[in-house]
């Protein structure tokens, strides 16, 4: 079926123009036409030809032109050029030129136009005859369009190129035909579309039209071209594929890039497409073959998708085939090479991929760090950085990490792992992530050879910051073990472990357990740090089994030392209580350390059992000390606390009735609320240690009371049964000399039994005993006791308060407060005691007008009793604290204007 082909005619018309046409066309694809439709440069002089063809695409089409000589023309040089536009997929699927050039008319002059005036017919099923082409006339063009890239490849001969031309057609395929242009007699070099031609014949006259010639390869002149070898056999294997295949190779090559999905390549990539399928058969056994099947996949594809199944395969082989590269020179060049690779970079995200590729990253470094160390060290800084580049590097960073780790751990000698570590530090500065590799490694040797090679960086504060900055406690503490400080290196690589969060424990336990074990004890017991004192003091007791130290000696060390309570107490942990407990009464400062560092919370649970040791060793000379009572105070619901204070009470309580202590000293020590529940539960034994006398007791006892209710406001419920046993057995001389304390505990206690048993209590003993000053003691007790008896409560309530003072009395029903009545006229009388005061205690009794009637009847019946009445009065008179009316009606009693009762 014929196709009908728009054409063109131009020619000479007062200048080279468009003389007829058919078809449709653009007005950008008859310009393009009308330009290259003229002659192709100025003829050489005397030069002449017949015709000649020129291909090219044209916007829509592929434009098709024969071009001859206008001889009938006003003017030399000018020519007549026949152009037929073929659709672009009607020339792409040509698969020969032979049968296009059947379409050209030559007009018998510019005036010939009818013919071009309607589109040109045409049978794309025709078939004609390709021009003869010899050997190396086909060998040469091949080699010009398909073996270099420059453009354009010139022909340079006395017979124009026609052969070459369809002879190259015939290799092209579709996408590649689109693009070809081509002119068989050229004078100079043509572009179309902004594009150079691909291939031009000039005649041998216009080589100096070309003048580029001599500086490429893409010409053929007369037999002679830019690479030599193009005209050999076997010089160039693809070549000689491409001529003996032909285009049934050229088919073979492109069909799997057309099935993946691969744009054909451009007519000067097919030998490396051709490379590329050579190379991708060899790449599973060969990195080599590998990597040049990667490096062309990406020049021939450089925009194909990373994930595309052909850069799967070969990034997959250029993983697997790691192993291959060379080792002597440069042994992490490939891997470097293979992440620079963008599609690799896009790939990672991958799990699989990433996975095989870390193993290979690990498996290579330690592979080659073993076999040449300096080199491997040396490349390792290209490596890291290739790795920066990539997007989320960790765990690739950590695979070059783990390999040169395992390098060092799989050595099989030492010298071997101080090698790779050696090269490791020597690279350090190449990149920040060396010095960390390398730190890692030093981890890794036995302590002796991290000092070995640690003396090797002549800086001292380098070799510090080294393990400083890694948080590497080992390589910090043999630092300081090159410098000859090695409890100072115990120190820094404690602070190292300890700064890092979480804390580094583990390493340094191994620092710790490979240093000199009394210098370990030594550092323990010496640490301030609140977080490192219990772990020390445990690593402390370590090494001190380690080194087969005695308690005594762990004692010594641990005496006066910060940290000293602890490492004992873990060190004595599990020891016999009587030894710990002895050498802790050789060393008591250590003893209330210990005690003091168990009131810390933090630190409890480790001092609990050594604590209760430390208290039993505290001897009397310090069980008194401020220091101790201090602590006390804080500790006192402690079991040790409750156990010294025990201790405590009975030896205060001895010191204050012997005189060795001060009722003061004593009262801050009753303040405790272990001794006060201690001393409730003595006997009155205790209370008189040594055959001490009640009145011995009784003053010391009661000053310290005293002070104790000025201290705090408190009872004294904690001793009432002991103190009032010693107030009743006291002597006169011991009452006088505690009346002002006795007073003044009576006025300070509150309301209560114990208040009055105390009160009872002094009046029994005034009664044996009477004191000088017992008036004072009598005003304020009795005010106290009295109504009790006055209202008949004592043997129904409070008998039990009143001990030996009525004892006497025990005829039931006897009127005990008309005893204490007679008893106080009686008193004041005998020891002809101060009126006013017996007229104070009266305002103080409730109903005290009243008891003063009374006790003034009584009076008038006994000797002595005119004189107490007048010194009553009178005191009614200058007395002027007394209250009212309590005043007005002393007043009247004594001067005998109150009738008196009729009961005495």
């Amino acid at each position: 079926m014929e196709t009908p082909l728009p054409q063109t005619l131009h020619g000479y018309e007062r200048g080279h123009r468009l003389l007829a046409f058919a078809g449709d066309m653009s007005d950008a694809e008859r310009s393009l036409i009308e330009r290259l439709s003229d002659l192709s440069g100025y003829t050489p002089s005397g030069f002449s030809f017949t015709s000649y063809l020129t291909g090219y695409p044209c916007g829509r089409y592929y434009a098709l032109a024969c071009t001859w000589p206008d001889l009938t023309a006003e003017r030399g040089g000018a020519v007549l050029t026949h152009t037929v536009l073929l659709p672009r997929a009607l020339a792409a699927a040509a698969p020969s030129l032979a049968p296009l050039l059947s379409l050209h008319r030559k007009p018998s002059s510019a005036s010939d136009r009818a013919p071009y005036q309607s589109s040109r017919s045409w049978d794309p099923a025709q078939v004609a005859r390709e021009p003869f082409i010899s050997p190396a006339r086909a060998r040469a063009a091949l080699a010009l369009v398909f073996f270099q890239p420059e453009r354009p490849a010139v022909w340079i001969d006395v017979v124009a190129p026609l052969d070459g031309v369809a002879h190259i057609w015939r290799h092209l395929w579709p996408e590649a035909r689109q693009d070809f242009s081509f002119c068989t007699l050229s004078f100079q070099p043509r572009q179309v579309e902004g594009r150079v031609f691909t291939f031009i014949g000039a005649p041998p006259e216009s080589r100096g039209a070309f003048p580029t010639r001599g500086t490429t390869r893409a010409w053929w002149d007369q037999g002679q071209m830019g690479d030599p070898r193009w005209l050999s056999e076997g010089a160039i294997p693809a070549l000689d594929q491409l001529v003996s295949g032909g285009p049934a190779w050229v088919k073979g090559l492109l069909d799997p890039a057309r099935e993946a999905g691969l744009r054909p390549p451009r007519p000067h990539e097919l030998p490396q497409l051709a490379q590329l399928m050579e190379l991708r058969r060899a790449a599973p056994s060969r990195l080599s073959a590998a990597r040049g099947a990667a490096d062309l996949l990406a020049a021939l594809w450089p925009d194909a998708a990373p994930s595309h199944p052909w850069w799967t395969e070969a990034l997959g082989h250029l993983i697997n085939r790691q192993p291959d590269a060379a080792i002597s020179a440069r042994p992490l060049w490939e891997l470097v090479d293979l992440l620079g690779r963008p599609q690799l970079k896009a790939r990672l995200v991958e799990t699989a991929l990433l996975a095989d590729l870390c193993e290979q990253i690990q498996e290579q470094v330690a592979h080659r760090l073993t076999e040449a160390p300096a080199a491997t060290a040396e490349g390792l800084s290209g490596l890291l950085t290739a790795i920066g580049d990539t997007p989320d590097g960790e765990r690739l960073l950590k695979a070059v990490t783990d390999g040169a780790h395992a390098a060092v751990s799989r050595s099989t000698s030492p010298e071997q792992a101080r090698q790779i570590t050696s090269a490791l530090l020597s690279t350090r500065k190449a990149h920040p992530m060396l010095e960390e590799i390398a730190l890692r490694a030093l981890r890794s040797l036995s302590s002796g050879d991290r000092v070995e090679l640690l003396r090797a960086i002549p800086d001292p504060s380098e070799r510090r910051a080294l393990g400083r900055h890694h948080h590497a406690p080992s390589v910090v503490f043999d630092s300081w073990v090159a410098e000859g400080d090695t409890l100072r290196g115990l120190f820094e690589a404690a602070n190292t472990a300890w700064e890092h969060d979480p804390p580094l424990t583990s390493e340094l336990e191994a620092v710790l357990s490979s240093a000199p074990a009394e210098l370990v004890v030594s550092w323990a017991t010496q640490i301030t740090d609140s977080r490192q004192a219990a772990d020390a003091a445990h690593e402390a007791a370590k090494a001190a089994r380690r080194a087969n130290m005695t308690l005594a000696s762990i004692a010594e060390r641990c005496d006066g030392a910060v940290n000293g309570s602890l490492v004992f107490a873990v060190a004595a942990s599990g020891a016999n209580s009587e030894d710990v407990r002895s050498k802790l009464e050789w060393k008591p400062a250590l003893a209330l350390a210990i005690l003091r560092a168990s009131s810390t919370q933090s630190t409890a649970g480790i001092l609990d059992g050594v604590a209760r040791d430390a208290a039993r060793s505290i001897t009397e000379e310090r069980l008194l000390s401020q220091e101790l009572r201090e602590l006390l105070v804080q500790e006192s619901a402690s079991r040790w606390g409750r156990e010294l204070q025990g201790r405590a009470a009975k030896l205060v309580i001895k010191r204050l009735v012997t005189g060795k202590m001060s009722p003061e000293e004593a009262a801050e020590w009753f303040t405790l609320p272990d001794v006060r529940s201690t001393l409730k539960d003595l006997s009155r034994w205790d209370f008189l240690p040594g055959g001490t006398s009640h009145g011995a007791a009784l003053p010391p006892l009661c000053a310290a009371m005293r002070r104790l209710l000025m201290i705090q406001a408190n009872t004294l419920d904690w001793v009432e049964h002991h103190l009032v046993v010693i107030i009743e057995g006291a002597s006169a001389s011991a009452l006088e000399a505690s009346t002002n304390d006795l007073c003044g505990i009576i006025e300070d206690l509150p309301a209560s039994s114990t208040q009055l048993e105390l009160a009872a209590a002094i009046l029994t003993a005034i009664r044996s005993y009477p004191p000088r000053r017992g008036w004072m003691l009598v005003e304020r007790c009795f005010p106290l006791v009295y109504p009790f008896l006055e209202k008949k409560k004592v043997e129904e309530e409070y008998h039990w308060f009143f001990g030996a003072f009525w004892r006497s009395v025990s005829v039931p029903g006897w009127d005990k407060a008309k005893v204490a009545r007679h008893w106080i006229v009686e008193i004041w009388i005998q020891r002809e005691w101060p009126a006013d005061s017996l007229l104070r205690l009266l305002a103080a009794t409730p109903d005290g007008a009243i008891l003063l009637t009374r006790l003034l009847k009584r009076a008038r019946k006994v000797t002595g009793g005119e004189a107490l009445i007048r010194a009553l009065e009178k005191a009614t008179r200058t007395s002027a604290d007394l209250p009212e009316p309590f005043a007005t009606r002393a007043r009247l009693a004594v001067s005998g204007q109150t009738p008196e009762p009729e009961w005495d």
